[in-house]
């Protein structure tokens, strides 16, 4: 009988321990998985050829200190297609159908960033976000000429770096989970520079 009285207090204090809330600050030594999703524009001098696309990835970071924080990330991003008519030069009296381009690139990578949290010692913090990704890209150019009825392709494979600013928001459940808004800015090229408006949910440990 003792054995069980036992048995039965040991669980209950497990219980007790595994329901104690994590503490919703910032501390030294603190982990942090984060998934996010959202819309990605093309804001360079092609800005004009490309719909909105999305980026999404995951990041994991280690604080390196209550407000500050060093990360990597993975990603995928895809800015999203555009259909333009190709211009003729000079212009006709009685036009025919132009030829039409289709523009399309998709990239994955990784990250290094640093994150500097304003209010650590809070349930959520403002921060600011900075760092490096190097991309693999799959860049595609089908153009159709509806007149010959003919299609040619152009795909070419190249890795690229770029810099990465972002700002956001992170709130932090006392049971772990993270939410947050973020805005971001990535430069590439003046062709391709990227503004992304990202959603994040992720867990702290």
């Amino acid at each position: 009988m003792k054995n069980m009285n036992r048995v039965v207090l040991l669980l209950c204090a497990c219980l007790a321990a595994a329901a104690l809330p994590v503490q919703a600050e910032l501390k030294t030594g603190d982990q942090m998985f984060q998934a996010f999703v959202g819309g990605d524009k093309v804001v360079g001098q092609q800005r004009y050829n490309y719909d909105v696309g999305v980026l999404t990835g995951a990041d994991y970071f280690v604080n390196l200190m209550p407000a500050v924080a060093f990360g990597v990330e993975g990603r995928f991003e895809d800015p999203g297609q555009k259909t333009i008519g190709l211009h003729a030069s000079p212009p006709t009296t009685n036009p025919a159908p132009l030829p039409q381009q289709e523009l399309r690139f998709r990239t994955g990578g990784a990250a290094a960033l640093l994150r500097f949290n304003f209010t650590p010692k809070s349930v959520g913090t403002p921060y600011v976000l900075m760092g490096y990704s190097g991309n693999y890209t799959n860049a595609e150019t089908l153009i159709t000429n509806q007149q010959a009825n003919t299609t040619s392709a152009t795909t070419i494979h190249y890795w690229r770096g770029g810099g990465i600013g972002a700002v956001g928001y992170d709130y932090f459940d006392e049971t772990g989970w993270t939410a947050g808004l973020e805005a971001r800015f990535e430069t590439y090229d003046k062709a391709n520079d990227t503004v992304d408006l990202l959603i994040r949910l992720g867990w702290k440990f």
